[in-house]
């Protein structure tokens, strides 16, 4: 397949992958991994017959999840289009109103089947962070100190 922005862009360095442990696969689980090449071109070989999923992450690119039923020697094309995503800024205070930096905010999906898409980030000086990105889904954050 191959990645582009909505723009027509390609995109370099997206991560394609499929079989992710989420998918709840008990034994025998494997875990298929490409990246796109400069021009936004990526392959995953030898994927075992039948229905499965995908999902495909750039950075500053909302993630785009995808199903397919794949057949024995068949060619199955994906070409995803990214757009843009969402931004999530904010800012992380004591209960005095403090800044609080170099504190880890992590954001997670909350939409169905969107286990394992999340980013990490740190506070600045200031206390404040910035997520970009993010697909138009409900989010949560999570904290953690130093």
């Amino acid at each position: 397949g191959r990645v582009a922005s909505a723009a027509g862009e390609p995109l370099e360095g997206a991560w394609i992958r499929s079989g992710h442990e989420t998918q709840r696969i008990l034994h025998r689980a494997r875990l298929f991994v490409a990246r796109s090449d400069a021009q936004g071109r990526f392959r995953l070989g030898e994927l075992p017959e039948g229905e499965r999923g995908f999902e495909i992450e750039a950075p500053g690119f909302a993630p785009q999840r995808a199903s397919f039923v794949l057949r024995a020697g068949a060619t199955t094309p994906w070409n995803p289009i990214l757009g843009q995503g969402t931004a999530l800024r904010g800012r992380v205070v004591d209960e005095h109103d403090a800044p609080l930096a170099r504190w880890q905010v992590h954001v997670y999906r909350e939409a169905p089947g969107a286990e394992g898409i999340s980013q990490s980030v740190f506070t600045d000086a200031n206390g404040r962070f910035a997520f970009a990105g993010l697909a138009a889904a409900g989010h949560q954050l999570q904290v953690f100190d130093p």
